[in-house]
């Protein structure tokens, strides 16, 4: 669908659209291939770290990595966007 003029809707288009265009095994072509780089958000000092991301153990882990680089924070929610066993990012 055309994102138009409401910026609400780009991240749930950013959603279908990497779920569209990765393939099942795109974590494994990645892999050692790419480098995703990512602001890691904590609870303590230091609270945004700059991290970077160059393998992947799932299609998941991967299509959050590339999803939480297009997270806009009160765009996209109050939180930082989650990446399940590597922690909450922001970008």
């Amino acid at each position: 669908g055309e994102i138009g003029w409401n910026a609400f809707r780009i991240l749930p288009n950013v959603d279908k659209t990497l779920d569209d265009i990765l393939p099942q095994d795109a974590h494994e072509r990645c892999s050692g291939g790419i480098r995703v780089l990512l602001t890691k958000v904590s609870m303590k000092p230091p609270f945004f770290q700059a991290e970077a991301a160059s393998q992947f153990s799932t299609w998941k882990e991967l299509f959050c990595c590339l999803r939480a680089t297009c997270h806009i924070p009160v765009i996209g929610g109050i939180l930082p966007y989650p990446v399940e066993g590597r922690g909450w990012y922001y970008d």
